[in-house]
C-alpha cells in the first residue's frame, strides 16, 4: 500500500456526515490534499456537479450531485467513504459523471 492509499484510506474509514463540512466529500477532499502535501505527494482537489442514477420508487432515475475527490498524477482518488459502501441515495460516488468539474 502506498502513501497515497493509507492517506485516502484514513478518510474513507472515517464517518461521512454532511455537518460538519469537514465530514463531507468535499471536506474530507481538501483535508487528503493537506495531508498530501505534508507527506511530500502533491495532490490537489476536483470538485464538480455532476449526474447519477439511482434507483427510487420502482424507478431508475438520474438526478445531480455534487462531490469532491482527490486526485494525484491525474488519477481520481475517492476519499468520502469505503468504495464498496453506497451513499444514502443508494449510489456509489465512483458512478458520478462530471458536467461541471474545477480543479483546485
Amino acid at each position: 500500500m502506498t502513501k497515497v492509499e493509507k492517506i485516502a484510506e484514513k478518510f474513507r474509514q472515517e464517518p461521512f456526515h454532511v455537518l460538519p463540512m469537514r465530514y463531507t466529500c468535499v471536506g474530507k477532499s481538501f483535508r487528503f490534499k493537506e495531508e498530501c502535501r505534508r507527506a511530500g505527494v502533491e495532490a490537489r482537489v476536483v470538485i464538480c456537479l455532476g449526474g447519477v442514477k439511482t434507483r427510487r420508487f420502482g424507478f431508475l432515475l438520474k438526478v445531480p450531485m455534487i462531490h469532491g475527490w482527490g486526485e494525484v498524477d491525474s488519477e481520481r482518488i475517492e476519499v468520502a467513504r469505503p468504495l464498496d459502501e453506497k451513499s444514502p441515495w443508494g449510489t456509489f460516488d465512483i458512478d458520478l459523471k462530471p458536467v461541471i468539474a474545477i480543479w483546485i
